[in-house]
């Protein structure tokens, strides 16, 4: 079965979410099976500068493989905090405990990898946010109540569930996650 369809891009935007869910109801209502739970890792991306430098930047992520999803293209800042609103929908069970990463090393994607794994549920998941570094790092960390200019990236390790009676497991396995990250996080 083919589809197609064409949507006036020049005033869109697009929610990856809803799209999904909705392609996966118009699916399952053809026949179509799908293997839920099944891992993947998604990357979402806010670059703030010129789309040409973005391009440029962007580029050896596009190279690297060809992804399930590319929904990489401009959008209004205030679009971009609200991408993954929809993986979050009111009624989950969830507990998060986060920290900060001055770089992702081998210790820790051996830990992510083990502890990926184990999920007691599928929607048990790791973040790794690229978010500081330039202007934020010029800021004296004695200026602001924020001190966390010298670090790369923050760590949240998240147990979800919808189910209230995994809740305890996924508690668990967010803060046993978090535990075994110490030696590669920062205060």
């Amino acid at each position: 079965t083919f589809f197609s369809f064409s949507i006036d891009m020049s005033n869109a935007m697009l929610n990856p979410a809803r799209l999904a869910w909705g392609l996966k109801q118009a699916c399952l209502g053809l026949g179509f099976r799908f293997f839920d739970g099944t891992p993947v890792t998604a990357i979402v991306v806010c670059y703030s500068g010129s789309l040409e430098a973005g391009e440029r930047v962007l580029q050896p992520l596009r190279a690297f493989d060809t992804p399930l999803a590319d929904q990489i293209a401009p959008i209004p800042y205030t679009a971009a905090q609200k991408l993954v609103d929809a993986f979050y929908p009111p009624g989950l069970q969830a507990y998060f405990k986060a920290s900060f990463l001055t770089e992702i090393s081998e210790a820790a994607i051996d830990t992510i990898v083990t502890y990926c794994a184990q999920r007691p549920s599928p929607i048990c998941h790791v973040v790794i946010e690229h978010t500081l570094g330039g202007a934020v790092s010029r800021v004296d960390r004695e200026a602001t109540a924020f001190h966390h200019r010298a670090v790369q990236y923050s760590f949240i390790s998240l147990g979800m569930c919808t189910d209230p009676a995994e809740a305890e497991r996924c508690v668990r396995w967010a803060r046993e996650f978090w535990g075994a990250m110490q030696p590669c996080l920062t205060d």
